[in-house]
């Protein structure tokens, strides 16, 4: 006796059915437990569970194996993805990441001299005392602007363009030194008498770090003065002994001083044997 079986649906797929099992025309094939082709094993009468699929694992694998490739490029392209904006960062302006959360930006591989960077910091926490917040960035070369290599020797487009990048985090005076002249931006614009006060400054004498700090610390003062919150000027530093006096001088002071060490001892120390319930 001839029989067909057919295959149940895979589940959640619209494929027609799946296959057709070919009769077996093989004496005895219609007994129980006999194996059909395609590795479908036939149930016995009665019994309403259905042969059992021996094809469908072979074919999950054969699935699997096709889109596996495609999922690891994806995978692949989503982490290129995300690592972009860190290279854009790292190559990009390195003014806007420092300014975020530092009065000064100095380029770190120029000729500035620590004591000329310091005096710049310290000038920006005195305007900051009296009122009168204010961010410099010095750019000394093209480079110093990262990818934005293009807009070097334009300060006032780039006290613009950095003014605009930092205005979730800072919006008062910002100013930008360059070799041929300052820009200058606050509170999402360009202010006007600022840019005039700036104007009537000679520009930065050369390139050189030293030169281009001097003349922001000049440039601060100026725009300081002009919004009436000039602060105290710095204390004089500290000056040694030996700058204020000739050489020969300290040497005769400490000639006097090892000389009279010995008379003071020995008076202390006669002070003390004759005082009362001395010996």
């Amino acid at each position: 006796m001839n029989r067909d079986v057919v295959l149940p649906r895979f589940q959640g797929r619209d494929e027609p059915p799946l296959r057709v099992v070919e009769r077996d025309r093989e004496a005895g094939a219609d007994g129980p437990g006999q194996h059909l082709s395609c590795g479908t094993t036939a149930s016995a009468p009665g019994d309403d569970r259905g042969g059992k699929n021996q094809c469908d694992p072979p074919d999950s694998r054969r699935h699997a194996a096709q889109y596996a490739p495609r999922l690891l490029a994806t995978l692949a392209a989503c982490v290129a993805a995300l690592a972009v904006p860190g290279a854009v960062l790292a190559d990009g302006d390195p003014a806007s990441d420092y300014l975020i959360s530092q009065s000064a930006f100095v380029p770190s591989d120029t000729s500035v001299s620590t004591a000329e960077a310091g005096a710049l910091t310290e000038l920006l926490n005195r305007e900051q005392r009296a009122g009168f917040p204010i961010r410099v960035a010095v750019i000394a070369r093209r480079s110093d602007l990262g990818a934005d290599g293009v807009i070097y020797r334009h300060p006032q487009y780039y006290a613009s363009f950095l003014g605009e990048e930092l205005s979730y985090f800072y919006r008062h005076e910002l100013l930008v030194v360059m070799p041929n002249g300052y820009g200058v931006y606050k509170g999402g614009g360009v202010p006007a008498a600022d840019v005039r006060t700036l104007a009537r400054l000679p520009a930065p004498k050369s390139g050189s770090g030293d030169d281009l700090v001097r003349a922001a610390m000049a440039a601060v003062q100026a725009l300081a003065k002009a919004h009436g919150a000039a602060a105290s000027p710095a204390p004089p530093p500290a000056v040694a002994l030996a700058d204020r006096n000739p050489a020969w001088v300290v040497a005769l002071l400490a000639v006097v001083a090892a000389a009279t060490l010995p008379a003071s001892v020995l008076a202390v120390w006669a002070q003390w044997r004759h005082r009362p319930g001395g010996r």
